[in-house]
């Protein structure tokens, strides 16, 4: 099983596929800039760049210690899961950052001091050096503790460059969509929240930075991955449950969007 967590103590090249990138100041001091943001970094702090923000420089102070987690964009969105529909700023961040198209270049948690997050960055940077029998399985899990503890502990320490745009209005509509047969049109959005038909289409893009038809995609999929690597269901069940009413065309759409087939995503990721 291959890994969806690649950990480094010194910064990788910039990925060929959508990536999150996290940063931990394991000790001392850096400076970071993210486009025209400089974002200094002391022991402690947690550094999250979206996948798209490519465009970034780290500079650390002489004997300062850092490790980078390079983050596959769908594994994430796969392991974390419910936790990604949680109302606080770490969770709106990645959440932007998987599915919308207006999300913030970064997002910083201070930790300054927290033993348990510490142990957590170095447990999960030890196991994959290791690469012993099922280390994916256990970054998998030590990832998910993370970014748990992270939550609990520390929303009260983030800094952000902008709020968070997503709603809470945006969630419940996310989770009403993946909930849903994934035939719904606009009228139904309009009748579920009580807004008027013709204002549907810009309620959808003001609450969630997406258009209509590119967020019933992200809900496919994003029902689809999850059922392929939990459940024995067939491909043919999955295509009908996420709204196709050919398994071809939904085997189709997901090679495009995944380069694999269903089958193959399948066994990959159970």
């Amino acid at each position: 099983m291959e890994s969806f967590l690649e950990i480094s103590d010194e910064c990788l090249e910039e990925p060929d596929r959508p990536c999150l990138k996290l940063f931990y100041m394991l000790e001392g001091n850096a400076l970071a800039k993210v486009y025209e943001n400089p974002i200094p970094l002391q022991a402690g702090d947690v550094l999250l760049v979206s996948s798209r923000k490519n465009v970034h420089t780290l500079e650390k102070e002489a004997g300062s210690k850092l490790l980078f987690l390079l983050l596959d964009e769908r594994k994430t969105e796969e392991f974390l899961g419910p936790l990604l529909f949680t109302q606080n700023a770490l969770t709106r961040f990645l959440f932007q950052g998987i599915y919308g198209d207006d999300f913030q270049d970064f997002c910083l948690v201070r930790t300054r001091g927290d033993e348990l997050i510490r142990r957590l960055f170095l447990e999960l940077w030890e196991e994959s050096k290791r690469q012993e029998e099922f280390f994916a399985f256990a970054l998998q899990h030590r990832f998910i503790l993370l970014m748990t503890e992270l939550i609990r502990r520390h929303m009260s320490h983030v800094v952000q460059d902008v709020p968070a745009s997503l709603t809470a209005e945006g969630y419940e509509l996310y989770n009403y969509i993946t909930k849903s047969d994934f035939r719904l049109t606009l009228d139904d959005i309009a009748e579920r929240f009580y807004i008027a038909p013709s204002y549907a289409s810009r309620y959808v893009k003001k609450l969630t930075g997406m258009p209509f038809s590119t967020l019933m995609k992200s809900c496919r999929f994003y029902v689809a991955t999850l059922m392929l690597s939990t459940t024995n269901k067939s491909i043919s069940a999955i295509s009908e449950q996420v709204g196709y009413d050919n398994p071809e065309n939904f085997i189709r759409a997901f090679k495009k969007e995944y380069r694999v087939t269903p089958t193959q995503y399948r066994l990959q990721n159970q």
